[in-house]
């Protein structure tokens, strides 16, 4: 069975979403991975874990520009500098998302299809702020899927899922109408 070894691609790979399994070999129950699977899957990971990387750096830029601008505001289709920062970040999902998400063995046609689902979920910054909060949020699903699904074959395994946080509490309404007069 294929090791995990190299420590660069270790290094690489290791973030706080993520542990790997230094020197362990490929999952011995379910059907049996080949040389070929294990480097596809850590291909894959690697390719996922970079996506996860810019993600966040689109999250980021979103935040500190675009969030609460408004829904209509003009300052969003405005060619300004934050804008074109942020729709160049969400352009560079692209090649990540399609090396993340492609099938082996899928053909061109479906690489075209693929690259067209890919840029229906990429944010822009001319969307409404939940438009972009929920296409940043399907990424972050498929990201998520994608490490479950390959990274045992590689080797790696996803940090456990921080605990959940409450909801806020709730607003405290004042009725008006009760008000002694």
């Amino acid at each position: 069975m294929p090791r995990v070894t190299d420590p660069a691609l270790l290094a690489q790979l290791e973030t706080p979403q993520t542990t790997i399994n230094k020197g362990a070999s490929a999952p011995t129950s379910g059907p049996r991975v080949n040389s070929n699977t294990a480097s596809a899957a850590l291909a894959k990971v690697a390719a996922v874990h970079q996506l996860r990387q810019q993600l966040g750096n689109v999250e980021k830029l979103y935040a500190k520009h675009l969030k609460g601008v408004g829904p209509g505001s003009l300052l969003e289709y405005l060619p300004l500098p934050q804008n074109r920062a942020f729709d160049a970040a969400a352009d560079g999902l692209l090649p990540l998302a399609r090396q993340a998400f492609r099938v082996p063995g899928s053909g061109a046609d479906s690489d075209k299809e693929q690259e067209a689902l890919i840029r229906a979920l990429l944010p822009r910054a001319s969307e409404y702020d939940s438009v972009n909060e929920q296409r940043m949020s399907q990424l972050r699903q498929m990201i998520d899927s994608t490490e479950r699904e390959w990274g045992p074959i590689a080797g790696v395994r996803p940090a456990p899922a921080p605990p959940a946080r409450k909801a806020p509490p709730a607003p405290r309404v004042v009725d008006f109408n009760a008000l002694p007069r």
